[in-house]
């Protein structure tokens, strides 16, 4: 969900079942600005999935990741791989 004025926006990775794959496809954050960056991190309650890797994306154990709105909507970042009925929340906040 993102905000009127595109300065706030909440996203959610929802992982029902278990992956097929052994790396999930990158997670795109459409509806940002893409001439604005964004502070992307996780958002309790959801911020601790359970995951089933060993190391999860440095971004996420790192406190988050500043990074262009059009690069978060087409390119995306990465994530983990979600154990099932896990949820993982992000933020991303306009900075500057």
């Amino acid at each position: 969900m993102v905000s009127r004025d595109r300065d706030d926006a909440v996203f959610a990775l929802v992982q029902t079942a278990p992956l097929d794959s052994s790396l999930p496809p990158r997670l795109q954050l459409p509806g940002l600005d893409p001439e604005r960056r964004y502070r992307l991190a996780a958002l309790p309650p959801g911020d601790r999935p359970r995951a089933m890797q060993v190391t999860p994306p440095v971004w996420l154990t790192g406190g988050g990741v500043t990074l262009p709105g059009s690069v978060l909507g087409s390119v995306g970042v990465a994530v983990p791989i979600l154990a099932p009925q896990q949820l993982l929340l992000l933020r991303a906040t306009a900075v500057g």
